[in-house]
């Protein structure tokens, strides 16, 4: 074994310690280009948050509150919009606008649409098994569903024609002033029918009752009564087959009779009245 020979003198020259040379220049540079795109980030916030104008309460003119969310000015929705009530704000009107259609939707606890408002682009359109249109007071002024529509008010105003497919149950059918008043089924028939009693009253003009076949009137529990100046029943049927000799058939004045079946017929004055199958027959 070779004697291991230390030495107690000390060293005198220069032990090189770290980087040096293009490896430090190398480490420098990275650092600089560090300290550059860490200063472009920080500088990108700022604009961001500038721009968007984020701040503790929100974001521009998006402002988060403890009741919900506060949007000041116009808002797109790209999509469907969830939400439970929507408020406009104090003394400004609330605009909902679409390129297409406005769809307002209400769903029950398992998801299915029971209501629904569509706004189109020439009609609009509720689906539902009610519709009800209320006062300011939460009184009902129209009711509509699928069997009937009710109107709880006194009075209903049309200006124009109304088209009913089926039937009506009012008190009053009155016309404007100075306008009469038109009801007419061009393909069908006409039924007024009151439970306490049917009244035809016109104040400052005639009734006329028309009809391309016939005319009745039917009262179960009472009778039918006409009150005026004057009762004109035109184009009545003169049975002039009587059985007398009477030849005066141009006189101004005659008889009235009826038929056992309630169809009334004239006679000469002089003569009796006389049901003949002719006279009688429809």
């Amino acid at each position: 074994m070779r004697p291991t020979h230390i030495s107690n003198e000390t060293f005198g020259g220069f032990l090189p310690v770290g980087i040096y040379g293009w490896r430090k220049r190398c480490l420098y540079a990275f650092i600089l280009l560090l300290m550059i795109l860490v200063i472009m980030n920080l500088a990108l916030t700022v604009w961001i948050l500038r721009v968007l104008d984020f701040s503790i309460g929100g974001m521009g003119k998006l402002r988060i509150l403890d009741n919900g969310i506060r949007v000041d000015g116009r808002t797109e929705f790209t999509k469907t919009l969830y939400t439970s009530k929507i408020n406009s704000l104090p003394k400004k009107p609330l605009f909902v606008e679409s390129s297409a259609n406005v769809t307002i939707e209400a769903r029950d606890k398992t998801g299915a649409v029971t209501n629904q408002l569509i706004i189109g682009e020439n009609n609009i359109e509720s689906r539902g098994d009610r519709f009800e249109i209320k006062d300011k007071k939460g009184r009902e002024s129209l009711v509509i569903t699928r069997d009937h529509i009710e109107l709880y008010r006194s009075k209903l105003v049309q200006k124009g024609k109304a088209i009913f497919n089926g039937s009506i149950e009012t008190p009053t059918v009155h016309s404007p002033n100075n306008r009469p008043l038109l009801i007419e089924a061009p393909d069908g028939q006409v039924k007024l029918v009151g439970h306490t009693g049917v009244n035809l009253i016109s104040a400052s003009g005639k009734v006329e009752l028309k009809s391309s076949q016939d005319i009745s009137f039917h009262s179960g529990k009472s009778f039918i009564s006409f009150d005026a100046k004057g009762i004109y029943l035109k184009n009545l049927k003169i049975n002039r087959d009587t059985g007398g000799n009477s030849t005066n058939f141009n006189a101004k004045v005659f008889q009235l009779c009826m038929c056992n079946t309630g169809r009334l017929f004239l006679a000469p004055p002089t003569e009796e009245c006389m049901a003949t199958n002719d006279a009688c027959r429809r």
